[in-house]
């Protein structure tokens, strides 16, 4: 399965939530369909959109990094947790939780990188910069 990490700074959101959680990364996209061109199919939980949706992103440019991981979950298991979870509200306490301890996590709501942890199956949600680094063992 391939992930993109956003590292873009144009957005004053995008620099907080990168220099908050120490590292480059403020945003990371399920890459559902990869084209030619370098546009891809992604699942994500977006600020900007309002919650967990499907868009079509070019991930070829410097603000993208793609991450191909090995942890024995494929695109259809994306679809499948989209399918439950589609229209679901931005979690915007939640993505802030890690810098503010006493906000609570709405589990009707999803941010970017606890959609991706979850499809993943991985014991706990991460904001990017760390699940980034924790996938780099599933690197493949």
């Amino acid at each position: 399965m391939q992930l993109a990490f956003y590292q873009g700074r144009k957005r004053l959101t995008n620099r907080l939530i990168a220099d908050l959680t120490g590292g480059p990364f403020s945003h990371v996209e399920i890459i559902l369909h990869r084209y030619p061109n370098g546009w891809a199919l992604c699942l994500s939980s977006s600020m900007m959109d309002g919650g967990v949706r499907i868009k079509l992103i070019n991930v070829s440019t410097a603000n993208w990094v793609v991450l191909t991981v090995d942890i024995g979950i494929y695109e259809t298991d994306a679809w499948e947790w989209f399918y439950q979870h589609s229209g679901a509200k931005y979690d915007y306490p939640g993505a802030l939780r890690y810098r503010i301890k006493f906000l609570k996590q709405n589990p009707a709501k999803k941010y970017c990188s606890e959609v991706v942890s979850e499809v993943l199956q991985l014991p706990k949600s991460n904001h990017p910069n760390g699940l980034f680094n924790d996938l780099q063992r599933f690197a493949a």
